[in-house]
């Protein structure tokens, strides 16, 4: 990225903007007074760029479109495949993504097959109408549900 109201130097891990008086910013893209620098109008991390006389456009990251960069089109990061062994790959609100890991896997990709007798943390609510039931069924019910975990 150039700098726009200032000239770039070269620094260890890329390069840096040198800002003239009238601009501010990462990349002096935001004119003192302007649109960009006043009312911030780009959303998702954004560049925003004042365009003369009045106006601004927005460069937006990847992942994202619309004229303020407000539309979130995530469902990219989960093209490449990033979960292993069957696993779900669900594209998350900050354009990153989770993967639901099947049964007998684990790991944030769910590389790693999950030891056997390892817990699963997970939580399960059921609810009975106990009134309905005698306590021997009662306790027939329980014994069967607990043996599922």
């Amino acid at each position: 990225m150039c700098c726009v109201g200032g000239s770039c130097v070269d620094v260890v891990d890329g390069y840096a903007c040198r800002c003239l008086e009238q601009y501010s910013g990462r990349h002096c893209q935001l004119k003192r007074g302007s649109r960009c620098a006043s009312i911030s109008p780009c959303l998702n991390g954004a560049l925003c760029v004042d365009v003369l006389p009045d106006d601004f456009l927005c460069h937006c990251r990847q992942g994202y479109s619309g004229s303020l960069c407000e539309i979130a089109d995530h469902t990219d990061v989960c093209l490449g495949a990033p979960c292993a062994a069957g696993s779900t790959c669900r594209a998350t609100h900050d354009g990153g993504f989770q993967c639901l890991c099947p049964a007998g896997r684990q790991g944030p990709r769910c590389e790693h097959p999950r030891p056997v007798g390892s817990a699963v943390n997970a939580s399960v609510s059921i609810v009975v109408d106990a009134s309905a039931l005698t306590v021997p069924q009662l306790v027939s019910y329980c014994t069967a549900f607990h043996s599922l975990f």
